[in-house]
């Protein structure tokens, strides 16, 4: 018998749990896929119910419910099983899930014309601020910002201590703010 938090109140046997086991299935499994940021179907959760089913069945011997010591709720350690089962659900499956599973704001769509002609603004307005910065602040921007240099690599090639790179970046960006500040 459980009580309202799902606590055995007497000693209660294995076929029993597993009998109180099978209703949590179906939300124990789609939590664990929702941990995992996926959005399973209908069909992905009940072939990992029924996964985790054979596994507390365990060929009659139910010793994943014998090993459960009730420490915490029938649904919290079933949770936990349910985790690793859809793991390995995912793993033996693939983890390609076809385009048209996806929420459509997870698909990326071309761009569209507005956002190009506001690409190709922000990129006019960065060269006119760029000009506006001295050749060795321009020099500091394409070594940071266009090749991706480390600040490491930056003094080496400037010749000169991380910490003044790291001030000179400060100054840069911030003379690149008021630039478009002004704008």
């Amino acid at each position: 018998m459980l009580t309202s938090n799902d606590q055995p109140t007497e000693s209660v046997t294995v076929e029993a749990l597993f009998e109180q086991a099978i209703p949590f299935l179906p939300r124990v499994v789609y939590i664990a896929f929702r941990r995992r940021n996926l959005f399973p179907t209908q069909d992905d959760v009940e072939r990992c119910c029924e996964r985790v089913l054979f596994k507390l069945w365990d060929e009659g011997d139910y010793k994943p419910l014998r090993e459960f010591r009730q420490e915490a709720t029938l649904e919290t350690y079933l949770r936990t099983i349910a985790y690793y089962e859809v793991v390995d659900f995912l793993r033996e499956n693939g983890r390609n899930v076809p385009l048209e599973d996806l929420p459509s704001e997870m698909i990326e769509q071309p761009p569209q014309q507005e956002d190009i002609l506001l690409h190709k603004e922000y990129e006019q307005l960065r060269e006119e601020g760029l000009k506006q910065l001295t050749a060795q602040d321009q020099n500091l921007y394409n070594l940071a910002y266009k090749e991706e240099l480390s600040v490491e690599k930056i003094a080496q090639k400037l010749g000169c201590k991380p910490e003044a790179v790291w001030q000179r970046k400060s100054r840069l960006i911030e003379r690149l703010r008021d630039f478009a500040r002004k704008i």
